[in-house]
């Protein structure tokens, strides 16, 4: 086996499906994992199957259960026999209001955002050392404060350092670096009045792509080689403005 192989966490659908695209594009292998979301992840991979002639497979996991990334690891070793590239990027975006949020809630969004990237990592450091050019993609969020969205924010503020943690820790052999997207894909529900005054706030005056999140982790996927603990951020300028 000598193409690349990837494993991209929520891979059937949004951001994850871009990733996906954007490696299968380049030749690479790709484990498309997904919980809820079978039916695009399987469509997913037999399309890119016929487009690009590469080897895709689905494979279903519930990340917020602990057991979940040893077992994850299990079958890739006995399919695979190896990984290249471990890009986290399945999350949970949802409110929690500070008088109204549970614990139940709290708990659901860190087992997802934060603790699965780091149990994944931890279970596939032997696959990807295994590689030549082992590699981590954190999926992160350029948002430092965001009303009514406290553990969102403090998960993914927490994976940015988890990020640079890894680098350190796994370090010479695998590299971990993170993308941090900003406007790339609207909330169904966002108006086009409040769709607009973001886009206003954007120095580029307008959304990004998923192949722009894609194409950068491929990027970092793929090297330079001497890159590792960075977060790079896909905001078109938005994260700037504050020094407007």
């Amino acid at each position: 086996m000598s193409s690349l192989i990837a494993l991209v966490t929520g891979g059937g659908v949004r951001l994850g499906a871009a990733v996906c695209e954007s490696l299968a594009g380049a030749g690479w292998d790709i484990l498309v994992h997904y919980h809820r979301s079978g039916p695009q992840a399987e469509e997913l991979a037999q399309r890119l199957c016929e487009k690009h002639g590469v080897r895709v497979e689905t494979i279903e996991a519930d990340l917020k259960q602990e057991s979940s990334a040893r077992e994850l690891a299990g079958e890739i070793e006995r399919k695979w026999g190896r990984l290249d590239g471990l890009v986290n990027n399945a999350g949970m975006l949802a409110s929690t209001p500070v008088d109204e949020a549970g614990r139940g809630k709290w708990d659901d969004i860190m087992a997802l955002n934060l603790r699965a990237p780091w149990l994944l990592s931890m279970a596939m450091r032997k696959l990807l050392l295994k590689s030549a050019s082992g590699a981590v993609v954190n999926i992160t969020d350029i948002i430092r404060t965001w009303p009514d969205h406290d553990a969102y924010v403090v998960s993914k503020s927490a994976l940015e350092a988890l990020t640079r943690q890894l680098a350190v820790e796994f370090a010479p052999e695998i590299r971990v670096n993170a993308v941090a997207p900003g406007t790339i894909m609207f909330p169904e529900s966002y108006s086009a009045q409040k769709r607009q005054r973001i886009i206003d706030r954007i120095p580029m005056r307008r959304t990004g792509s998923g192949r722009d999140i894609g194409e950068t982790v491929r990027f970092l996927l793929e090297g330079p080689d001497f890159i590792t603990g960075q977060v790079i951020a896909v905001d078109g300028g938005r994260g700037l403005n504050n020094i407007f």
